[in-house]
């Protein structure tokens, strides 16, 4: 918020910013997300913050995309997921020293709209695989491994 707003809030006889901060902060995370949604629903200033958060932000338009064939490539990941938006990147991660896909690599859009519409299309095939995707700040693909009785990592 701006920080004119936020004196002017500050000096109207209200609550302050740290003081509504700090009863927000005894929130759930759903109860804080169904707030917010509301709000920007109600009242127009706040939707457009709440847009201008998200725009640009890769949080919400870089996903991970998995089980890739060995020949895919930026070009052929990037006009598979085309199809959802305009693409700011693909990127198949390779092998350093053959030049090997890894099977896996990362696709940014422009808009968090498009990253919506590739992660709700659930059958997605490229070079004749079945691949899945998840917002790569979700770090839930898998589940971790388990460790056999042990409480060290299972890998260092």
């Amino acid at each position: 918020m701006a920080e004119g707003k936020q004196r002017m809030m500050d000096t109207s006889g209200g609550p302050t910013v740290e003081q509504v901060k700090n009863w927000l902060s005894g929130l759930t995370r759903e109860s804080a997300i169904d707030l917010i949604a509301q709000l920007a629903v109600q009242h127009a200033e706040v939707m457009s913050e709440v847009q201008e958060l998200i725009h640009g932000d890769p949080t919400f338009t870089k996903l991970f995309v998995r089980s890739l064939d060995w020949s895919t490539t930026d070009e052929s990941l990037a006009n598979c997921f085309s199809q959802f938006g305009e693409i700011e990147e693909a990127v198949v991660l390779k092998e350093p020293v053959t030049g090997k896909s890894r099977g896996f690599g990362f696709v940014t859009f422009k808009t968090p709209e498009a990253a919506q519409k590739a992660l709700e299309e659930k059958n997605k095939y490229l070079d004749g695989r079945e691949i899945s995707c998840h917002l790569a700040a979700e770090k839930n693909s898998r589940p971790a491994p388990r460790t056999y009785g042990s409480s060290a990592p299972a890998f260092s």
